[in-house]
């Protein structure tokens, strides 16, 4: 199983700022936050 989230940057509108990140199920939450760094760079 896995989760899809849509992640979108707080406060930046124009353009909006955001990601689809799909991640498997037994991700712990260290983990998601990692992959929400380094998709924003």
């Amino acid at each position: 199983m896995v989760y899809q989230f849509k992640v979108q940057l707080k406060n930046i509108s124009k353009p909006p700022v955001w990601r689809k990140i799909i991640i498997p199920a037994d991700f712990t939450f260290q983990r998601f936050h990692d992959v929400i760094q380094t998709v924003f760079g």
